[in-house]
């Protein structure tokens, strides 16, 4: 659909999420990733090349340690692999910014202050009507670092594309502690007060942060789409 198109639309892909946790640490082995993502999106570059979820261990060591970063260990950030690469393809004009994504925001904090020359940083799950994790811990470290903040995951696998009675009245789900729950029934009666649809309000909420610079919109129909976008 976008092969010829040069103009109005802003091309954004990650490098990552290899099935073999030794590919995170092998330039590469991500130099031929983007070569195959460059290919398969029919282009010679891209605007923004990312690193997906930068809060993964791998990314930052050789050593085996779980999944996430540990609080409790030190990581060499700026010179890990990835960044070499990131950095060798903005040089080339492969892609005009790069950054970096994940869904912990302490940790995500934690890469954002430790990388001098990052363009941007996409923050999911951490930024909606109930959870702001972004807010205390990324939005302000972007804003004076000069990090261009993208919210992602703003309807939380659809939890705000539709409202559940039963989730304030009935049985909650697995997720939903006491507080959240509580979050849920207030939000529920401004959305009843107000008359908007829970993704309008959603949506409005979001764009309300004067610290985002931008905002992936998740839909799972059309309808919830184009109120998005209206």
């Amino acid at each position: 659909a976008l092969p010829d198109v040069t103009e109005g639309i802003t091309f954004a892909t990650k490098l990552g999420h290899f099935r073999d946790p030794r590919l995170y640490r092998s330039a590469d082995a991500l130099r031929a990733q983007l070569h195959e993502n460059l290919r398969i999106l029919r282009r010679d570059r891209v605007d923004l090349l990312q690193v997906h979820e930068a809060d993964f261990h791998a990314w930052w060591s050789d050593d085996e340690g779980g999944t996430r970063l540990q609080d409790d260990r030190s990581y060499d950030f700026d010179g890990a692999p990835v960044l070499e690469v990131l950095r060798e393809a903005r040089q080339s004009g492969q892609c005009r910014w790069i950054g970096i994504s994940g869904n912990s925001a302490p940790h995500i904090a934690r890469v954002l202050a430790s990388i001098d020359d990052l363009d941007t940083c996409l923050i999911a799950f951490n930024y909606d009507p109930v959870w702001r994790g972004a807010r205390q811990q990324v939005l302000p470290l972007a804003q004076e670092r000069g990090v261009a903040a993208i919210l992602g995951a703003v309807f939380q696998y659809g939890r705000f594309t539709a409202v559940h009675p039963e989730w304030v009245d009935g049985d909650a789900p697995d997720w939903m502690t006491d507080r959240v729950r509580e979050s849920f029934r207030r939000l529920y009666a401004i959305q009843a007060a107000s008359g908007l649809s829970l993704v309008e309000l959603t949506v409005r909420f979001v764009l309300a942060e004067p610290r985002m610079s931008s905002m992936l919109l998740g839909a799972a129909t059309p309808q919830q789409l184009q109120e998005s976008l209206d």
